[in-house]
């Protein structure tokens, strides 16, 4: 069974979570009722001469697999908006009815083609709940704790699952 087969296919127990690495700094939560990306990039947008052509920063591998046979993703967080933390052609190309949550900096900082209504904007130490999650994002200094326009743009995220 490949990783994405593993992902949307495995049954979770409801007292267990399930969490799978899916490269570079993504990852994905799975409950019994909830699946939740985090940082998911799944394409070649960094050295693609279609995206933004760095060379430099190229992938070492390919990735897992293709964010168009995702199925199942209630919501996709997104930490900062570095193209290997919130890269358009993995979030513009699944196709489920998913909930994307970032800072604002972050958001328009970004390429994504989306929707403001299923855009939920996270600002430090103001929780919020996924399902049976609670994030607390807290600040982050990528480079600098606020952009240009006085705003959050990276965030660190704790997250919790039951008491």
């Amino acid at each position: 069974m490949d990783l994405l087969q593993e992902i949307e296919k495995q049954v979770i127990p409801e007292d267990k979570l399930y969490i799978y690495s899916i490269g570079q700094s993504g990852y994905v939560l799975k409950t019994y009722d909830s699946t939740i990306y985090i940082d998911p990039y799944l394409s070649d947008y960094i050295e693609n001469p279609n995206g933004i052509n760095d060379q430099y920063m190229c992938r070492r591998y390919p990735p897992p697999f293709d964010p168009e046979m995702i199925t199942n993703c209630d919501a996709i967080i997104c930490t900062h908006a570095h193209v290997d933390h919130m890269d358009p052609w993995t979030i513009n190309r699944i196709n489920t009815n998913f909930q994307l949550y970032s800072s604002i900096g972050a958001f328009e900082k970004s390429n994504i083609n989306f929707s403001g209504l299923r855009t939920t904007y996270l600002s430090p130490q103001e929780t919020c709940q996924i399902k049976s999650f609670t994030v607390k994002p807290i600040p982050a200094a990528h480079y600098n704790l606020i952009d240009e326009k006085g705003q959050p743009d990276c965030l660190s995220i704790i997250v919790q699952w039951q008491e």
